[in-house]
């Protein structure tokens, strides 16, 4: 066991997914001052990183899993959850910068992820930008990645390639 110190912090952590198992590491404050552990959960990041560790269809299975855990607690309480981003935006990235998915892909990992939620009665509001090119600079350099902003990086996004 390479971390006996937080084995069983590890272990309530962790959501067992299929065959693997997910564990929400950026929320836990002990894992943050663990360099170590902390760099090997990083490295193998489901979303939010430079390069996939998974299949396509692994990560659509687990995405979508996830949508329905949270739909499952979400039906027990009565609060009203806001969802800035997270449907739209970081699946569409995701599956385009890593996995340079086709429109099919896109819609039917959105329409799984819609089935998952669908029994919350969710409303989505869209709103639109008047410029796609303005907002992507502005989000790219607040977040501290210019290089997602770049004419190269716009480019491989809408023709799919690398």
């Amino acid at each position: 066991m390479r971390y006996p110190d937080t084995a069983n912090e590890i272990r309530s952590w962790a959501i067992k997914n299929g065959s693997n198992y997910l564990i929400p590491y950026r929320e836990i404050k002990e894992f943050n001052e663990l360099d170590a552990l902390y760099s090997e959960l990083k490295s193998r990041e489901l979303c939010w990183t430079d390069s996939p560790v998974t299949a396509l269809s692994e990560f659509t299975y687990s995405i979508q899993r996830q949508w329905a855990r949270f739909a499952e607690l979400a039906s027990t309480s009565e609060e009203v959850y806001v969802l800035e981003a997270v449907f739209f935006q970081h699946q569409i990235h995701d599956l385009l910068g890593h996995y340079q998915a086709v429109d099919r892909h896109i819609e039917q990992h959105i329409q799984g992820i819609a089935d998952q939620i669908a029994a919350l009665h969710p409303v989505v509001i869209y709103l639109t930008q008047p410029s796609v090119r303005e907002q992507q600079v502005w989000i790219s350099s607040i977040r501290s990645r210019p290089r997602f902003a770049t004419e190269q990086s716009l480019w491989k996004t809408a023709s799919g390639s690398n």
